[in-house]
Parts: structure tokens; C-alpha cells; sequence
């Protein structure tokens, strides 16, 4: 039930009731106005409950963005949890109309497979950026006709079904890996249908089915039987549709239009570009095949006649009788100063109000209360109201706190300064020595593909599928078998790596000799772990400071992380943590891609040392990222008597020597620098902890001489690309090592498209990042001609702010373009590779 329980003190509200009884009569339907955020949810929720929906029917909910859809999403199952399921996301295709590349398959399945259960008559909440809703969609019995439904016994060819699979928009391959895909061999098509989580084998005698099966596609191998398989389109932008999705909701259906303004803008801003898309296209005298678009007046127009509501913040409707305005306040942000959160918690009480603490760590946030001298109740769900004067804290995260009446619910975002994201799972792959680009490769590299082993890197070639020209990598195995990998899953192709001088075997596609090899390296790795613990255990007598456990005020600074932890981050925080409190000294490496959290282990394991007494020095490789790190430790670190400074050349050698003083003296708790913290005058009074960033970028002799400052200091190395021969060290336990593999939240799949050079799309791709507030880089990796390269993005584009960077220039200019960009000064970096520095900007997506 979650926080179901508090719906009651919403009913209870005489214009809640009002718009209950005004959506129940006919149209126009009624607004909502005065509400933000998850006061969005909370009144949603209790129509949904109150209207008995989806049981009776769908509910289609028109955002603005994408990120409104899904905070939407997480904010109403918060409140109805036993939707979860059945409130979705209606995916928009994620690419420009123009785009060479066709929209993801997993987007085209989604779009699919949603409107198919609608068929079904499977009722649900469905979520939907207003730029998904705008294409026109095949119409109901024009998908139930497309539709085919397989059964053993069914009287149907091989080749019958193949001519539908491409009719349909399904790309014929050799292995069947992803959705969309279909391969024909023999007596069996191997298909993974659009909607389909898994594959389908389908196996004929004649001219008619005789077996099938689901199977793995990574082993290839079958895993169950099947009675029926249903085979949906692989596409839904034919020029001829003039369905909406409107027409799929059933006749007991209900709209919601969220903030009717911004989705006329978005609409015209989207039409806009189609617009121009096509314009430009007749000029080149190409056809983009696109289906209709509905304009806003069209949408507006076929919703007003159905049961809707409409939620607006500030607009109100011409009509007032129409306008409900709803009473609810925000709460302040108390940036995660507990100490004054309780106090005014406590004032709370004594007013009588109820208090709910919503919030994706609720235990560890309803020990720290207590421990401030606050009541709090940690519950898995509310079912009803918290008693007046009453506090409870649930772990289900809000997207943000309101007021109503006598009821306060509080969330991450007022209680630490931001909401805590959650982070949407996405596939990770081991990496082996990971390819950037195709351009890392040569014809006739031998590649290791996740899935199929090892095989023959064939070039780049381009191949229509569904209308749109796209790029693959062709890999070679054993007996000629090819697989076209697209360039956008570059992520599943590693370089080989073995043997100087040797060539490996290549394998056969759909073989068992490559998962008979993955098998045997993980009992050889496994064979390794055995030595390491006898390893460890003699490394146990050597003498070192031991941490004391966490405190409150460590508690505190961790519930202040604006994300969610991945699992892998949660076990390397634990393995520092871990490795501090034990009486040796620690050693341990840590490894993960930029933007994958190391520097948060790095925070909490300073703050530790910080909290015993000791001074911690982070050890970086460039004056960017100190500069970088300067600021990530002391935004974390601001609401604590921690005092955080760094040495480069970006300060006077006056303020360097005041630094190094207090540093000697114990006034500065830590220290931030380059190859500055390894000369002679640099002293510490108490040091208990290194951190060494990019440890790749410094010579042994460096660390060890950072490590005899202090015999039995603790340190701790992070690292994106580890060297061999630190990886070594690793491997053969004289380091302990902690991996984060697990990308975050923000971190979406990335697309790559690879296509000639055209200003329009360049221009486009730019002014798209800007509109977002994003940043870009254009690289170009010849630097006798990056001037004129940058001249000609800022004459295609003269409103972004564009600057070059390379390395060639010097040092400390390059330091000073890098850090402006960080900072948000420039649009645009045209760059030569110097864009690989380690530095995290995620303000740059393209």
C-alpha cells in the first residue's frame, strides 16, 4: 500500500470532491490547478483509486518531457504500488526525423507491444511525452491484421513467413540477437518479435509448424516450449497511418493533460523540425517516409469530447467555473541540515500535524532523527494516516515534499538538497579492452563479441534495413559464418587481446566452444581467489591505524549522496570501510569509468579518516581535475567544520605557502593537488589517508615516496583505465581491488551514428544539446586545421559559444578553456582526443 494511507486527507477536501463530481459529469473537464510536482501524483492517485482505473479502463497521461513521464511514473506507484506493471511509459522514437539511423529497436518494441495489450483489452496508466503521442499510429484493426499468430500444427511455409518478417520491417540476419532481427536456416527461422522478451525458434516439416521454442540469445540454446508465439511489426512510422493512440483506450477511457502551455511549445517546437526535415528533404530530392504528425490543435481537439482533466500550476482556463484550485504548499529545502530539520519537525508536533518522511533510505534517516531527538516510526508501508503529532518514515522516494492541512510529507529533496535519483537498471557488459570507436579497429583484427567469441574484424559496411541506411562492423568466424554488428552496440565488441605473435582460434557462430572457454577461465579465476586468500591472510600481521566505526555525523553525509548507490559502488564503499576499521594498512584499488561513482567512495572514505582526526591528501594528475575534486569535496563537505584546500598553479605561491603551513600545523583536514603534494616541503601533521586519482598517470616511485610520509598510512587508488602492471598487482592479491561496473541513472545506452558530414544535421545535433541545456564536443583530431573546424561550427551555428582545445597548446591556457567548459562558459568544445582527461561534465550528451 505504500503511502496509500494518506489518500484519505486528500478526499477529505471540499475541491477535491468538486473535481471528483465535475469529471464524473460530462465535458469540458475540469482543471486542476495550483499543483507541482508530486502534489501531481497525490491527486492523480486518488482519482484513479476513487474512479476505479485502470480496472475499468485506460488512462492516458499527456507530459511535457520524458522526465516529467517518468517522475510521474515513480511518483504514482509510490502512492498505488500495486499498479506497478500497469503504469508505463509510451516511448517517444529518440531520434530526429532526419536521423540515418532507424529509432532503437527496444523503442519500436516498447511503442508495440504497449498498444498490442491495449488490444488485448489489458487496461493501464500510460505515460506519454507529448512527442510520443503526436505521430499517427497503425490503427487498431489494422495491427490486429499484421499480427500472426504461430502454433505447432499451423499450415504455414517457411518462406511465408519470412516474406512477412521483411514485409513487416524485420532485418535478416545470421543470428538472431536482438529485437527485430530474423534468421532462416534450414527447416528453422530463429525471430525475436517486437514486443518479445525473448526469442522464438520455429521449426517446420513441410509447410507447416512443427515445433516451438523460446531460446537464449546469448547461448543460442532453447529454454521452453511454446503453445503460441503472437509476431507484431517491427515498425510504426508508415506514411499511411491515421490512427491515434487515443483510438487504443477502450470505451471507459479517461486523458490527462499535463500543463496544457509548455505542451502546445513542445508540439510546435517538434512539428517545427519535422517542418524543416522534410522541407530539406524534397530539396535533396529524398522522401523521409514519415507518418502524419498531429498538431496541437488536433490533439487538444480530439480530447476534449472524452473524459479529461487538466493540471496546471499557474494557467487557469478561460471558463472559471471549470478552475479547482488546490490549496497545497511546498516545503523548504533544508539542504541537509538535519539539526534544523529536527527542530522544525519538532515544532510540527507541537502544532499537531502529521508527519511522513518519504524517502528511499527511510531507516537510516529514522535513526539519525531519533538520535536528534524526533519520534520516528520506520514502516514498509502506510495504511493509513500517521496519529496528529505522529512521525513516520517509508521507504518509498517522492520526486518532492507538499503541505495539505495538517499533513507534512517530507522527501530527499528538502531533507538532503536534492532528490535522490533512481537509477533505471540498464545491462552491463565486462569490458575486456573496450572499443571507443570503430576507428580503433584494422581490417583483419581478430574481436571478441560478448556473445560469439572470437572472430575477424571485415571492415565497416552499410546496409538498408526498414528504409534507413546504417552502418555495421562485420565480424568473420569460423566456416565464413558473418554477423553484422550495428555500431551503436559497439559495446558488445572488445578488442582480443593474448599472446605477442600468436593468432587465436575463431570460433563458429552458435558453437559451444566459446561458453566451454568462458567456463574454464571462471574455474581458473576461481583457483586464483583460493591462492589469494592465503595471500590476504599473511598480509593481516601487517601493523596499520584502525578506523573507528561510522558515526551519526557519517550517516549524515551519506544521506546527503544525490543518487541512489549501485550494488557494485555499495560493496566497494563497504570494502574501503571495511579496510580502514581493520588494524593493517589498506591498499586498494577501485575501478570504474568516468561518471561511475568512484569519487563518492573517495568522499566517504575521506570524511572517515577526517572524523578520526587524521588529514587525508588527494593526489591528482592535472590542475583540471584538482580544481574538479575541489569542488565536489567541499560542495559534500559544506555543512561540516572540514576544511578543504588544494595546491596548483591556479593559486599565488603566497596562498600555497599560508596552505602548507596550516597543513603542517593540522588546520587543513584536506589537501587537493598534483605532483605539488610530492615536493620536500610538503609536511603533515597527522596523515591517515592518500587517494591517488588516475593512478596511471604517476610513476611508482611518486606513490611510494607519498606513502613514506607516513608509515602505515591507509591508500586508496582510483582509476578508469588501470595499468597492466597495477591491475597485476591486483590480480595477485598485493592490492585489493573494488570494480564499478554498473552505470548510473543519468547514464543512458549511447547511440552512434556514422554518416557524411552535413551542416544541417551538425546544426541541428547542436542546437538540439543547447535547447536542453547541454554541452557538446565536436573533435576533430587534426590540429592544422581545428581553427578553421571551429570557425565553421560557429558559422553554422553563431548562438553557441564555441572554443577550441588541444594538445599543443600550452599547459596552462588548456587548463584555463578545460575548466571554463567544466564551468558552463562555452557551448561548444572542438577538440582533438584531449577530451579523454578523465574529467566528468555531464552536461555533455553528444
Amino acid at each position: 500500500m505504500a503511502l496509500a494511507g494518506i489518500l484519505p486527507l486528500l478526499r477529505r477536501r471540499p475541491e477535491y470532491a468538486s473535481l471528483l463530481a465535475a469529471l464524473r459529469d460530462s465535458p469540458p473537464g475540469p482543471w486542476a490547478v495550483g499543483l507541482g510536482g508530486a502534489q501531481k501524483a497525490f491527486l492523480l492517485a486518488g482519482l484513479l483509486d476513487d474512479l476505479h482505473l485502470p480496472a475499468r479502463g485506460s488512462v492516458l497521461v499527456v507530459t511535457p518531457t520524458r522526465e516529467a513521464a517518468e517522475r510521474l511514473q515513480d511518483d504514482l506507484l509510490a502512492f498505488l504500488p500495486d499498479l506497478e506493471g500497469r503504469v508505463r511509459v509510451f516511448p517517444y522514437w529518440e531520434v530526429l526525423p532526419h536521423d540515418e539511423m532507424p529509432p532503437p529497436a527496444e523503442v519500436v518494441g516498447d511503442r508495440l507491444a504497449l498498444l498490442h495489450d491495449l488490444l488485448g483489452d489489458t487496461p493501464a496508466v500510460i505515460l506519454a511525452p507529448v512527442p510520443a503521442v503526436l505521430p499517427r499510429v497503425p490503427d487498431p484493426d489494422g495491427l490486429r491484421r499484421l499480427q500472426v499468430v504461430l502454433r505447432p500444427g499451423h499450415g504455414v511455409s517457411r518462406d511465408m513467413l519470412a516474406e512477412f518478417l521483411v514485409e513487416t520491417g524485420y532485418a535478416r540476419a545470421d543470428l538472431v540477437v536482438t529485437r527485430g532481427e530474423f534468421a532462416v536456416r534450414g527447416s528453422i527461422v530463429d525471430l525475436f518479435p517486437s514486443h518479445a522478451r525473448q526469442p522464438v525458434r520455429v521449426e517446420f516439416f513441410g509447410d507447416e509448424i512443427e515445433d516451438l521454442r523460446s531460446f537464449d540469445p546469448t547461448t543460442q540454446r532453447s529454454t521452453a516450449s511454446l503453445e503460441e508465439a503472437i509476431v507484431l511489426p517491427f515498425r510504426d512510422m508508415r506514411p499511411a497511418q491515421d490512427a491515434t493512440v487515443l483510438d487504443y483506450l477502450g470505451a471507459h477511457r479517461m486523458v490527462v493533460l499535463d500543463e496544457p502551455v509548455e505542451l502546445a511549445q513542445q508540439t510546435q517546437a517538434v512539428i517545427a523540425r519535422v517542418r524543416e526535415a522534410e522541407g530539406r528533404a524534397r530539396e535533396a530530392g529524398r522522401d523521409l517516409h514519415l507518418p502524419g504528425f498531429l498538431a496541437w490543435a488536433d490533439l487538444a481537439g480530439a480530447v476534449e469530447p472524452l473524459p479529461h482533466v487538466v493540471l496546471s500550476t499557474l494557467h487557469r482556463p478561460d471558463r472559471r467555473d471549470l478552475a479547482f484550485a488546490f490549496s497545497m504548499d511546498t516545503v523548504d529545502a533544508f539542504g541537509g541540515q538535519t539539526k534544523l530539520l529536527a527542530r522544525e519537525m519538532q515544532r510540527w508536533r507541537e502544532e499537531g500535524r502529521r508527519i511522513v518522511l518519504a524517502s528511499s533510505q527511510a531507516r537510516r534517516l529514522a535513526e539519525l532523527f531519533r538520535d536528534l531527538g524526533v519520534p520516528v516510526d520506520a514502516m514498509e508501508t502506510l495504511a493509513a494516516p500517521p496519529d496528529p503529532a505522529g512521525v513516520v518514515a517509508v521507504p518509498v522516494p517522492l520526486s518532492a515534499g507538499f503541505r495539505l492541512d495538517d499533513l507534512v510529507t517530507i522527501t530527499d529533496g528538502e531533507v538532503l538538497g536534492w532528490r535522490r535519483h533512481r537509477r533505471r537498471r540498464l545491462r552491463t557488459v565486462r569490458e575486456g579492452s573496450r572499443l571507443a570507436s570503430w576507428m580503433d579497429l584494422d581490417e583483419g583484427d581478430y574481436v571478441v563479441h560478448v556473445h560469439h567469441g572470437i572472430g575477424v574484424y571485415r571492415g565497416l559496411h552499410r546496409l538498408a534495413v526498414d528504409g534507413a541506411s546504417r552502418e555495421y562492423l562485420l565480424l568473420e568466424y569460423d566456416k565464413g559464418d558473418r554477423l553484422y554488428v550495428p555500431v551503436d552496440q559497439i559495446n558488445l565488441v572488445q578488442r582480443y587481446i593474448g599472446v605477442e605473435g600468436a593468432e587465436p582460434k575463431v570460433h563458429r557462430l552458435g558453437g559451444s566452444d566459446w561458453e566451454r572457454e568462458k567456463r574454464r577461465a571462471k574455474e581458473a579465476a576461481e583457483a586464483m581467489a583460493r591462492d589469494l586468500l592465503v595471500l590476504h591472510a599473511t598480509r593481516e600481521t601487517i601493523p596499520g591505524y584502525a578506523f573507528a566505526s561510522d558515526t551519526v555525523w557519517q550517516q549524515e553525509l551519506e544521506a546527503t549522496f544525490e543518487y541512489e548507490e549501485t550494488p557494485d559502488q555499495r560493496r566497494a564503499i563497504e570494502d574501503v570501510k571495511r579496510d580502514m576499521e581493520q588494524p593493517r594498512s589498506m591498499d586498494r584499488l577501485i575501478i570504474g569509468d568516468v561518471g561511475y561513482g568512484k569519487t563518492e567512495v573517495a568522499v566517504r572514505a575521506a570524511f572517515k579518516a577526517i572524523l578520526d582526526g587524521k588529514q587525508v591528501a588527494v593526489l591528482v594528475p592535472t590542475t583540471i581535475l584538482a580544481q574538479q575534486h575541489a569542488n565536489v569535496f567541499s560542495q559534500r563537505f559544506a555543512s561540516y567544520p572540514v576544511r578543504v584546500e588544494s595546491v596548483s598553479r591556479f593559486r599565488s605561491p603566497r596562498e600555497q605557502k599560508r596552505v602548507l603551513e596550516d597543513l603542517r600545523a593540522g588546520r587543513v583536514d584536506l589537501i587537493i593537488g598534483t605532483h605539488r603534494l610530492l615536493q620536500p616541503d610538503v609536511h603533515f601533521k597527522d596523515l591517515g589517508l592518500v587517494i591517488v586519482d588516475e593512478e596511471q598517470r604517476f610513476g611508482v616511485a611518486h606513490k611510494e615516496r607519498l606513502k613514506q610520509l607516513r608509515r602505515q598510512v591507509d591508500v586508496l587508488t582510483l582509476t578508469a583505465t588501470p595499468i597492466p602492471r597495477t591491475l597485476h598487482m591486483s590480480l595477485v592479491g598485493l592490492r585489493d581491488m573494488s570494480i564499478i561496473e554498473t552505470p548510473p541513472e543519468a547514464r543512458q545506452p549511447i547511440r552512434t551514428a556514422v554518416c557524411a558530414w552535413d551542416d544541417d544535421l551538425v546544426a541541428d545535433a547542436i542546437r538540439q544539446e543547447m535547447s536542453r541545456e547541454g554541452q557538446v564536443y565536436v573533435v576533430h583530431n587534426r590540429v592544422e586545421t581545428i581553427e578553421r573546424a571551429a570557425r565553421r561550427i560557429q558559422a553554422l551555428v553563431p548562438e553557441a559559444r564555441a572554443v577550441v582545445a588541444h594538445g599543443q597548446m600550452p599547459e596552462e591556457r588548456l587548463e584555463r578553456v578545460m575548466l571554463d567548459f567544466l564551468g558552463g562558459r562555452y557551448d561548444v568544445l572542438v577538440c582533438t582526443t584531449i577530451e579523454e582527461i578523465g574529467l566528468d561534465i555531464p552536461r555533455v550528451t553528444t
